[in-house]
């Protein structure tokens, strides 16, 4: 699930664009942070500044940048 406060979806190209308080919840992860670009059905893309919280775990961080490599 994405939220964000502004959020577009190119349907032919897969592409998610959102920006603003971006939330991408997904296998028990939970990602944060200003801006984030994914192709949704492969999973790949990146997310700028994410703070990530891997629930199951109890562990979590920051970063400058996440990379999503697919499924």
């Amino acid at each position: 699930m994405i939220r964000a406060d502004r959020l577009a979806y190119d349907t032919p190209r897969d592409l998610a664009s959102a920006k603003g308080h971006v939330r991408v919840s997904r296998d028990g992860a939970v990602y944060s942070g200003p801006e984030l670009e994914l192709r949704v059905q492969r999973f790949e893309g990146f997310f700028l500044q994410p703070e990530f919280e891997f629930v199951q775990l109890g562990a979590g961080g920051r970063a400058d940048r996440i990379d999503f490599l697919g499924n």
